[in-house]
């Protein structure tokens, strides 16, 4: 079973209390564009920061560190892995 994410929990808590209210976000096609833009903006920006915690500890870990690049897709695998897909 994947993890799931801080945004990801935020998200269903909103939706589960109506505090947003997904029937009204659905039926205002402006309103869904922007909250589907915002959801998937703070989805890649915590994958990012999850990405750069990974590599920044690697490096911190290892006595001869490799580039970002090798780290950056060890991390990517892992986000995937734990979490899900692409979010």
């Amino acid at each position: 079973m994947k993890k799931q994410t801080a945004v990801e929990w935020l998200i269903s808590v909103l939706a589960h209390n109506d505090i947003l209210d997904h029937n009204k976000v659905s039926s205002n096609k402006q309103l869904y564009n922007l909250y589907q833009r915002l959801k998937d903006q703070a989805k890649a920006m915590e994958k990012e920061q999850h990405c750069t915690t990974y590599i920044n500890a690697m490096k911190e870990c290892m006595i001869n560190p490799l580039g970002d690049e090798l780290y950056l897709e060890d991390a990517k695998q892992y986000y995937n892995e734990t979490y899900g897909g692409d979010k």
